[in-house]
């Protein structure tokens, strides 16, 4: 079982990326490119560990 699975288990989690975490700079409802405070990681978070949505993983 991975880590970050028994984390998941055992604690209340939601798991975001920096771009989740980026602010809306011009107020559109959308997080776009050139509003990313950083470029890593360089994948969607939410949607790399939707699997874990089974094991208590709040998206």
């Amino acid at each position: 079982m991975r880590t970050i699975t028994l984390i998941i288990i055992h604690c209340p989690t939601i798991i975001l990326g920096h771009r989740d975490l980026t602010p809306d700079l011009d107020n559109n409802g959308k997080i776009e490119p050139r509003e990313w405070v950083k470029f890593c990681p360089c994948f969607g978070a939410l949607l790399d560990y939707e699997d874990l949505q089974s094991v208590g993983l709040q998206v």
